[in-house]
């Protein structure tokens, strides 16, 4: 490498393949089980929900309605994941498939945890409160462990802590504090904002009438 740009590519390059190594997996794993993520969903949650409803969408079910087959089993299905372990809500009779297929499409030790296209633990706890998207606070309840997400708000500047996040949830109005630097006519200047803070307010995107999709 001999220019500037030599090392832009490089570092683009580094950065671009393995991405794309991981999407092609991605897209083999669910090509596999009729489902094309490029064209079926725009999201992987969501690519995994077209997968989890599949099956009553043969049986002809209608999605769409919170009286009906598909809601019942995704709510029931989220309700279970609540146990210890993933392998206590898998049904008996798939207990051998899941054992045989989960290294495809799940990470389950330090090694196989950087491997592109896997799905990782992100962060394990007893409790979490989920405001909105990149709004959230997961903790252990006593211990120390956490983790935290709050979009538009400065972490340095702003503490968080589960009762913030649990009086927001509530309806307390939270208001948070920003300030930094900024170019202005030419000039570095400081500036301070005071804003709306933690809210369940989320303007990308909005549920549905049937109380499933976004």
């Amino acid at each position: 490498m001999r220019t500037f740009a030599d090392w832009l590519r490089y570092y683009n390059n580094l950065d671009v393949a393995p991405s794309l190594e991981a999407l092609e997996k991605m897209r083999n794993f669910y090509t596999e089980k009729g489902i094309n993520i490029l064209k079926d969903a725009v999201s992987i949650p969501g690519v995994s929900l077209h997968y989890l409803l599949r099956g009553a969408v043969e049986r002809g079910t209608e999605l769409y309605s919170p009286g009906k087959e598909a809601y019942e089993m995704l709510k029931e299905a989220v309700v279970a994941i609540s146990g210890e372990r993933l392998e206590d809500i898998v049904r008996p009779e798939l207990k051998q498939e899941f054992k045989a297929e989960k290294n495809q499409w799940l990470a389950w030790d330090k090694w196989s945890s950087r491997t592109p296209g896997l799905f990782k633990l992100e962060f394990e706890g007893s409790r979490m409160i989920v405001l909105c998207s990149k709004c959230y606070y997961a903790d252990e309840g006593e211990g120390e462990k956490k983790k935290f997400s709050m979009k538009g708000m400065l972490k340095k500047q702003n503490e968080l802590m589960w009762q913030r996040f649990k009086e927001a949830l509530e309806g307390s109005k939270d208001m948070a504090t920003n300030r930094g630097f900024r170019m202005r006519d030419g000039q570095m200047v400081t500036y301070e904002q005071q804003k709306l803070g933690l809210g369940e307010y989320y303007d990308k995107q909005w549920v549905l009438p049937y109380g499933i999709h976004t």
